[in-house]
């Protein structure tokens, strides 16, 4: 918990505060009751290696009170437990209470009993909000001393979610009045938190609370079954609203709120995409960390990301809880799956984005908080139609003396023009700063700092992107990354009189660790995160071998020195063989579904199983014991099955259906459909999951 001096959140037009000081954290959605609870604080720890500040979640009201009256907060559902969790790790938690919170959930997570009485959801009945206090009061008994006043974790609270947009509600006056009475009956209630947020996009009302805003890279909601047009994502603007977020229910609107009035927030940057029926785009590394860099360089002082964290659908005992046309809603979703393409997925899988969000992570722990109360500047020819292609979209955020040039030249599934040779300049009232004429290709996203202050440092520029800082007792040791040949240029070097540059692919490798003489950059292509007992942890599917830079004192216990590489240090546990197997054997075949039946080995030593199944199907269902399970839909990549949730079986079984060429369904990439359907396994594959101590 926290001192007997609390630190105090605020906020100005221009970002948030802390101490009446400029602070950017990051903020990442997981949502509790969508995943196994005693796996919480793990995966709550490797979000906070990935550079999560803030965990955000919904509390889905179907999930706790299915029945009218009887309301569980056990297992997955003990939201005391998944907080306190949080708090053990000195993480903060945002609770987005709803009481219709979306989430691709039934009825938007309304219960059944909530949809069919006489009243109208989402509106000024006095019955109706009647049984919204109910709700929250219960959820407010559950974590009723873990607010900041109270010592706790929680700082934010959201009201309500695309209030006026999506799902209903009221427009204009009435809706913002629905607004502030759910906000004044949850204070009524108790809930003390320094941020009251609503979301601000696609013309839905927020009540005077503080806008958050959204951006993601694709729609899977889209009706369209075709490419949609570029995304006004990836390109630097003003422009707070995503038009194209919740777009199944309407074009959205712009803004009902004075942004001149609130800082630029963030709480749903797409960090993945849930695939419907009938649209399934697969949101990669590069699209994540393009977009991030455009929201930075557009101003905003908050990276939330949705989903941060994956997850599966409970099961009702009244029906199923995925969004659904059956339940008058514009999608067709999986029944369990909520994967969502994640950084970290369903099973608690690392994805390529994980490591990119951990690297401008690592940059905003360091530099963020000054970087979040800069100002703003779109240069002349910075274009902001996404449909074009050639002119370099770039942008500057200074204080007045440094800051940073933000450049983005990709745009999702198109090609950008080269330039090459390419000057580029900062302005600021104290001068020019001219950077090195630098090719810019198709593809490459960066920012270079300019006249930035590093500990007693000042770099006047560098055509490199800044990592972080390692803090050693010889000097600071600032960190770069950049394929190209950097250039710095200083105006007072560093007093270690040292510079670490580190490779594109090597930068989304790394993380800090720190021993008795100071702070070191670990490469791991595993997880690398401490525990809420201080132990740090390496999480893999085998025996690690590590990179660390400068090399540590002595190796750590039970770990070998190898030879160098590229002056890091090399060390490794001794590696074990692994018996884990799986056998795939087709069981049944008709025009409507194929079914296989697997049988499976596993290794004694592990920490869990990965089954990842490769194959060109429509749907595919998992049953265990004859029971169905979980599913997922075809959309190019692996299925990744977490086999500890369902007691290691020996055999499971699997059904799917045809992929055809004539269905109405977007794929970003279709695969080879010689006969214009197919339905079967490629590979699949058991992956043992270990982990590791690191004793430093």
């Amino acid at each position: 918990m926290q001192d007997s001096k609390p630190v105090q959140y605020s906020f100005t037009p221009r970002s948030l505060t802390r101490d009446g000081k400029p602070w950017m954290p990051t903020m990442g959605e997981f949502h509790y009751s969508r995943y196994p609870h005693r796996h919480w604080g793990r995966e709550l720890a490797k979000m906070k290696a990935g550079g999560i500040d803030i965990v955000a979640s919904y509390v889905l009201w179907i999930h706790h009170e299915e029945e009218e009256g009887k309301i569980s907060f056990d297992g997955n559902l003990n939201i005391r437990q998944f907080v306190e969790s949080a708090a053990g790790l000195g993480m903060l938690v945002f609770l987005r209470i709803g009481p219709w919170v979306h989430s691709e959930a039934r009825n938007g997570g309304f219960p059944d009993w909530i949809v069919n009485r006489h009243y109208l959801p989402r509106s000024n009945d006095p019955a109706y909000l009647e049984d919204v206090r109910r709700f929250y009061e219960v959820i407010f008994r559950q974590v009723d001393g873990l607010f900041y006043k109270q010592g706790g974790p929680i700082i934010g609270v959201q009201i309500e979610n695309e209030y006026a947009h999506a799902g209903g509600g009221l427009k204009g006056a009435e809706g913002e009045a629905h607004m502030r009475a759910l906000t004044q009956m949850a204070k009524d209630i108790g809930y003390d938190v320094p941020y009251w947020t609503a979301t601000g996009w696609g013309g839905a009302v927020t009540g005077g609370l503080l806008p958050v805003m959204g951006g993601y890279p694709e729609a899977p909601w889209d009706p369209r079954t075709a490419e949609i047009e570029p995304s006004a994502n990836f390109v630097f603007s003003p422009q707070r609203n995503d038009h194209a977020i919740a777009c199944d229910y309407g074009p959205g609107s712009s803004i009902t709120f004075d942004p001149a009035l609130y800082p630029y927030l963030t709480a749903e940057l797409g960090s993945g995409l849930q695939a419907t029926a009938h649209r399934r785009p697969v949101v990669t590394a590069k699209d994540v960390e393009a977009l991030s860099v455009c929201k930075l360089g557009s101003g905003t002082s908050l990276l939330g990301y949705y989903m941060f964290h994956g997850g599966t659908n409970p099961i009702g005992r009244l029906s199923t809880f995925q969004e659904s046309k059956a339940t008058g809603y514009p999608n067709d979703l999986p029944v369990f799956t909520f994967d969502y393409g994640a950084p970290i997925g369903e099973s608690g899988q690392i994805r390529g984005s994980y490591r990119k969000i951990r690297r401008l992570g690592m940059f905003l722990r360091e530099f963020g908080d000054a970087l979040s109360n800069m100002r703003t500047t779109f240069p002349p020819g910075n274009p902001e139609n996404p449909s074009n292609f050639d002119a370099l979209r770039h942008t500057q955020r200074d204080d007045g003396n440094g800051g940073y040039i933000f450049v983005n030249n990709y745009q999702r599934r198109h090609v950008m023009a080269d330039h090459f040779g390419k000057s580029i300049e900062a302005v600021t009232e104290q001068g020019r700063v001219e950077f090195p004429p630098r090719d810019i290709r198709n593809g490459q996203c960066f920012f270079w700092p300019f006249n930035m202050p590093i500990g007693d440092a000042v770099l006047e520029r560098a055509t490199a992107s800044p990592l972080c800082v390692l803090h050693r007792e010889s000097g600071d040791i600032p960190v770069f990354y950049t394929d190209d040949e950097p250039a710095y240029q200083w105006k007072v070097p560093p007093k270690s009189g040292c510079v670490l540059t580190l490779s594109q692919a090597d930068s989304s490798l790394a993380a800090k660790i720190k021993s008795s003489d100071g702070e070191h950059l670990l490469l791991w292509d595993g997880v690398c995160y401490q525990n809420d007992a201080g132990e740090t942890l390496l999480e893999g599917p085998g025996a690690p071998t590590i990179r660390i830079w400068p090399a540590l004192p002595q190796p750590p216990g039970g770990y070998t020195r190898l030879d160098d590489s590229d002056d890091f240090a090399v060390y490794a546990l001794p590696q074990q063989s692994v018996s884990d197997h799986v056998s795939p054997k087709e069981i049944d075949r008709s025009p409507e579904e194929t079914r296989y039946l697997l049988s499976l080995q596993y290794t004694g030593e592990m920490r869990g199983a990965l089954l990842r199944v490769n194959g060109i199907f429509d749907e595919a269902r998992l049953y265990v014991n004859n029971q169905f399970v979980n599913d997922y839909f075809y959309n190019g990549e692996d299925w990744v099955l977490d086999m500890e949730r369902y007691g290691y079986p020996d055999q499971i079984e699997l059904l799917l259906t045809p992929l055809r060429i004539d269905q109405q369904l977007y794929l970003d990439r279709w695969p080879d459909l010689p006969k214009g359907t197919a339905c079967g396994l490629t590979s699949v594959e058991l992956l043992p999951i270990c982990i590791w101590r690191l004793p430093l």
